[in-house]
C-alpha cells in the first residue's frame, strides 16, 4: 500500500509517497500538492495490483523475476543443503535442524507468498507468534534460517531479506539471550577426576572414558566425538583434526585443527592398545561397541551414571565437556580468539558467552585512568629549625 507523508512543515508542505516493491521500500517526491499525491499514490497502487494479477493468472504482457512461492524456494534449499557428496554425506550438517523450523514455523505462515511479497512486518509477525511458547533461542534460531534461505536466492532476483530489516528495537523484542554466567560446567580438577573415573574402566564395550576426555580436553561437539577416526589423530605433531560429525561435515562446514594436551594424549594411546585395530584403522571411528558405531542414547546413560558415583548435579554431555573445555581454557589465561578457533564458532557472538572469564581483561592503570582523589592532601607545617 502506498502512502502520503509530508516531510516539509504545515506552512511549507513537502509530500512524498512510500511504498515496497519486491520486498524494498520506494519513494518519490512529489511537492506541495496534496491531491497530486494521493493521485500518485494511487497510480503507483494500481500498477502493483495489475502486476500482481498478471503473475497469479499467468498473463505474459512483459517479463517478469522468476520470483518462486515459499514453498518451492524452501525444498530447492532443503535439497541443496541435503545433497550428497562423494564422500557420501550431506553438505550441510544443520539441514535437518533447518527442515525442522521450516516445517514448524516458517511454512504455515509464508508458504503460499512469492518472496518478494514477504516484508519485516511477516517477520515481525512470526515473532509475536513464537514469543508465548518459544525461548529466545528458538525463535532466532528459526530467522537465522529464514535469513540463509534469503540470502542463497540468485541474486538476479534482487530479493530483500526481510530478516535484515530488523531493527534494534524488533530484535529486543525477540527476549532476553543467554545469560553467560550461567553456562554451566565442571569448574574444578577434582570434579573432572571424579566424573572420569566415574565411568567403568576401558574395555572394548565401554569407550566411555576416552570419549569424555577427547570432549573435556579437545572441546569436540558429541557429534564430533562418535565420528572421530584413527587418522584424524596426529600424535607426533600433538594435533587433532576436526572434521566431521554424525551426519556429514563438522558445524558450518570448517574443518578445523585442535591441540592434543598430554593428559588426552596418555588416554587415547591407551584406548588404542585396548581397541583391536583392524587393517584399515586410518579410516574407521575410534569408538564403536560391538562394531557399531556408538550411539547418542548409550552416551547419555553413561554420562547420568557417571555423575551419580562422582554424587555432583548432572550436566549434560554437551555442558560436561566443551563448555567444561571452554571455561577452563579462557579462565587459565587463553584468549577468546584462539577460543573460537579450537571450538569452530562461525562468530565470536558465541565465544562471549565465556567473556566474563577471561582473567585480568585491564590492568591496574587502566582502572586508574578515571580516579579521582576524593580526599584533599593535607598541608603540613613546616617545624622551625632549632638554631645551632
Amino acid at each position: 500500500m502506498a502512502c502520503v507523508y509530508n516531510r516539509g512543515t504545515k506552512a511549507n508542505p513537502n509530500y512524498w509517497v512510500n511504498w515496497r516493491e519486491h520486498g524494498r521500500n520506494k519513494y518519490t517526491r512529489v511537492g506541495p500538492d496534496y491531491a497530486e499525491a494521493k493521485a500518485v499514490a494511487a497510480k503507483i497502487e494500481a500498477d502493483l495490483r495489475a502486476r500482481r494479477l498478471r503473475r497469479e493468472h499467468h498473463i505474459e504482457t512483459q517479463p517478469l523475476p522468476p520470483v518462486p512461492v515459499f514453498n518451492a524456494a524452501a525444498d530447492a534449499w532443503l535439497k541443496m543443503r541435503s545433497a550428497v557428496g562423494p564422500d557420501r554425506r550431506p553438505a550441510f550438517r544443520a539441514w535437518r535442524d533447518d527442515q525442522t523450523r521450516l516445517k514448524l514455523h516458517l511454512r504455515p505462515l509464508l508458504g503460499a507468498r512469492h518472496l518478494d511479497e514477504i516484508t519485516v512486518d511477516d517477520v515481525l509477525a512470526l515473532i509475536e507468534k513464537m514469543r508465548p511458547t518459544h525461548r529466545p533461542q528458538t525463535i532466532r534460531n528459526t530467522l537465522h534460517t529464514l535469513s540463509r534461505l534469503y540470502e542463497d536466492q540468485p541474486k538476479a532476483m534482487r530479493l530483500v531479506n526481510p530478516v535484515r530489516q530488523l531493527g534494534r528495537s524488533d530484535r529486543k523484542r525477540i527476549g532476553a539471550g543467554w545469560d553467560p554466567q550461567a553456562t554451566p560446567w565442571l569448574r574444578s580438577d577434582e570434579h573432572v577426576r571424579r566424573v572420569y573415573n566415574g565411568f567403568p574402566e576401558m574395555a572394548l564395550d565401554a569407550p566411555w572414558q576416552p570419549m569424555f576426555a577427547l570432549g573435556v580436553f579437545a572441546g569436540l561437539r558429541p557429534g564430533e566425538i562418535r565420528s572421530i577416526q584413527w587418522g584424524d589423530l596426529d600424535f607426533a605433531a600433538r594435533l587433532i583434526h576436526v572434521q566431521r560429525s554424525d551426519d556429514g561435515p563438522v558445524k558450518d562446514g570448517e574443518a578445523r585443527t585442535v591441540p592434543l594436551s598430554p593428559a588426552l594424549t596418555e588416554v587415547l594411546l591407551q584406548w588404542k592398545g585396548i581397541s583391536e585395530l583392524p587393517p584399515d584403522a586410518l579410516s574407521r571411528p575410534c569408538f564403536f561397541i560391538d562394531g557399531q558405531r556408538v550411539r547418542k542414547e548409550a552416551m547419555l546413560a553413561a554420562l547420568t551414571a557417571a555423575f551419580a558415583a562422582a554424587k555432583l548435579p548432572r550436566l549434560t554431555w554437551y555442558q560436561a565437556t566443551r563448555h567444561t573445555y571452554g571455561g577452563r581454557f579462557v579462565s587459565n589465561g587463553g584468549s577468546l580468539e584462539r577460543l573460537r578457533l579450537i571450538l569452530g564458532h562461525s562468530s565470536t557472538e558465541v565465544t562471549q558467552r565465556y567473556g566474563h572469564l577471561v582473567r585480568d581483561q585491564f590492568s591496574d592503570a587502566e582502572r586508574a585512568m578515571v580516579d579521582v582523589q576524593l580526599q584533599p592532601g593535607k598541608v603540613l607545617p613546616l617545624r622551625a629549625s632549632r638554631a645551632r
